[in-house]
């Protein structure tokens, strides 16, 4: 019951209603069910109060919703299970997302992962090294985490896959497209998203997905970046700079500028795929977070 209601206050399964302030659910996050609306009438504005309300009066939709996406392979799970990513509850705390879609292996959820982030388009140098650290990953016997969009996303999680490797998918959209184009049969991968399945893309929303793959990850490897602009130079950024996790930074002749910065601000060199094993041995564990 309480994943329904979380469901309902906080997802957009229903598109028609009015999303919830995220500090509104914050507030009332901890609360048993039928604490809520007495708690929202005595400490909460009128039109959080209302929004409250509406949804959950249509909680019953919300729950066919959910039905529906599960026949399609899609579940749902919150912060308050198992099945949550622990380490995104321990690195954003109550940043972390209320809710997750999911389709594939839940289990990956909870592995040690090594994220893999970069540009949408690449160079031949580019491409060869997203392949080869995707292979490396797998080798290593580790979850490589990802974003599934075009470029480095694509490329490392399918060399990752076809080497014999595990994956977690971590999307900004459309997560009902998605899971038609990837083996979630496998048992090999999890796709995720803290949005709705139908939703369309939109930069913030690719935005906040990126500190999950950093928040999911013992390191982050970085293919390439642009400078000072986009998803993978603020997410490496905000890692580097809260020690969210150590970011490793392909080498490049020349070097890109975005991959330069981003090693002088902290990042750790990575020359080559195959340096991979020997520069996590000597990283040494994150101990920030974004709280």
């Amino acid at each position: 019951m309480r994943a329904l209601t979380v469901a309902a206050l906080t997802s957009q399964i229903l598109p028609d209603l009015n999303p919830l302030p995220i500090q509104t659910w914050r507030a009332i996050s901890q609360l048993a069910e039928n604490e809520i609306v007495p708690f929202a009438v005595r400490n909460l504005p009128g039109q959080d109060v209302k929004t409250i309300q509406r949804r959950l009066e249509r909680i019953e939709e919300f729950e066919v919703e959910l039905e529906r996406l599960s026949e399609l392979g899609i579940q749902f799970t919150t912060i308050f299970e198992a099945s949550y990513p622990a380490l995104w509850m321990e690195k954003l705390g109550p940043r972390a997302p209320s809710h997750l879609f999911l389709a594939g292996n839940p289990m990956l959820l909870q592995e040690s992962a090594i994220g893999v982030v970069g540009s949408r388009e690449l160079d031949s140098s580019g491409q060869a090294f997203s392949r080869e650290i995707g292979v490396e990953i797998a080798a290593l016997g580790r979850v490589l985490v990802s974003g599934v969009a075009r470029g480095v996303d694509e490329i490392a999680m399918r060399a990752c896959l076809e080497r014999g490797g595990r994956v977690v998918g971590i999307l900004a959209d459309s997560l009902t497209k998605a899971i038609g184009k990837w083996p979630i049969e496998s048992g090999s991968l999890c796709l995720v998203s803290p949005f709705a399945p139908q939703t369309g893309f939109q930069v913030a929303n690719a935005m906040s997905r990126n500190k999950l793959i950093f928040a999911s990850s013992q390191a982050t490897v970085v293919v390439s970046s642009s400078l000072e602009s986009g998803g993978t130079w603020a997410g490496a950024v905000e890692a580097i700079r809260h020690q969210i996790a150590p970011v490793l930074v392909r080498e490049t002749q020349p070097m890109l500028p975005g991959n330069g910065r981003l090693l002088e601000m902290g990042g750790r060199s990575l020359a080559k795929a195959s340096d991979l094993e020997t520069v996590l041995e000597t990283c040494q564990p994150a101990q920030g977070s974004l709280l």
